[in-house]
């Protein structure tokens, strides 16, 4: 009933799927299928000891059906979930299901419970700056991405070509794959003071409410920043318009196309996801996946 309610608020559809695997998967699976008066706070810290073994990356394991315990077994030794992932979405996830339901079956005997800081007790690595350890590439290790045939393939290839732009542009401002594959071609890209930029930015109230501006933006993508003060306008390095960047957004504004990749398809919203996954692939296949904190 919780995702069912969720999934019909606005401008939810981002956290819409960690809601289900975070609510309706791990939670039962991890907790098991109680009554609801027996859910205690011992149960959302028995939770966080146990979700943050799993792999980063583990969607994978979900479509195969395995169990969560068997996945957290065979990570054992491995790096698992980040503390940022535990104490935002994650935490974010449970909390709103635990209010929700106290809310209304409190009389049923749902108890009143929420995830306190002392409830995740983070037990893999943080380095000095608070992250998870995920080192940068080495040059040896850009020059390996940048220079293989792949990529070289994917340049000379009209079906291919937007998984080209795409790393390059990563490489040559920095923005997240979000950002980069949400931008609309036919008003994100324009010329600031004389210098051409990439407009990063969601839609403001008022253009949402505007079905002529509306009419110009892919139906399919919300547009979002990680905060507020994410909103940049990023100038195109010479380098990507020396190898035609501009030329390709012409195409594409010509061919009225409402995303910079519009091949790639879009999932709940998120113009990067799928993108995103295809990356990490080419990153395994040049053997460049590195997981090690």
């Amino acid at each position: 009933k919780y995702v069912a309610h969720y999934s019909q608020l606005p401008n939810k559809k981002n956290m819409l799927s960690k809601v289900k695997s975070v609510v309706q998967t791990l939670f039962i699976e991890i907790i098991g299928d109680k009554p609801i008066n027996e859910l205690d706070q011992e149960d959302l810290s028995i939770f966080f000891d146990k979700v943050q073994k799993l792999p980063k990356i583990c969607n994978t394991h979900y479509l195969k059906g395995e169990a969560i315990a068997s996945i957290i077994e065979d990570n054992e030794g491995k790096p698992g979930l980040s503390l940022s992932t535990l104490s935002t979405p994650y935490k974010a996830a449970l909390n709103g299901f635990l209010g929700w339901s106290y809310r209304r079956y409190s009389k049923l005997g749902f108890p009143k419970l929420s995830v306190t800081s002392h409830d995740i007790t983070y037990l893999g690595e943080i380095d000095e700056d608070g992250g998870s350890g995920q080192r940068s590439f080495t040059q040896d290790e850009l020059k390996k991405l940048f220079e293989s045939s792949t990529l070289l393939n994917h340049a000379n290839s009209a079906g291919n070509v937007h998984k080209y732009w795409l790393i390059l542009i990563g490489l040559h401002t920095g923005a997240r794959i979000r950002e980069i594959c949400q931008l609309n071609p036919q008003r994100d890209i324009e010329d600031v003071g004389g210098v051409p930029c990439f407009c990063i930015r969601r839609l403001t109230v008022e253009e949402k409410k505007d079905p002529v501006f509306m009419a110009i933006e892919d139906p399919n993508v919300i547009k979002s920043l990680k905060t507020k003060k994410s909103k940049r306008n990023v100038p195109i390095h010479p380098l990507l318009i020396e190898l035609g960047f501009l030329e390709y957004v012409k195409c594409l504004v010509q061919a009225d196309a409402k995303r910079l990749f519009p091949l790639f398809s879009v999932k709940n919203g998120n113009a990067g996801a799928e993108p995103g996954r295809q990356f990490i692939r080419q990153l395994e296949a040049l053997k460049l996946r590195d997981e090690t904190p």
